[in-house]
């Protein structure tokens, strides 16, 4: 499926996309590690 709606962008679009899907999936892990060291404490 990702294939599909992938396939046909160009590469700068799907550098884009990843980018983007990538850099939230990092904000997330941070953001969750921070709240999970704050509530150790």
């Amino acid at each position: 499926m990702i294939r599909v709606a992938f396939g046909d962008l160009p590469v700068w679009a799907k550098a884009v996309v990843f980018g983007l899907i990538g850099s939230v999936g990092v904000w997330t892990a941070i953001s969750w590690l921070r709240g999970r060291r704050s509530r150790v404490r």
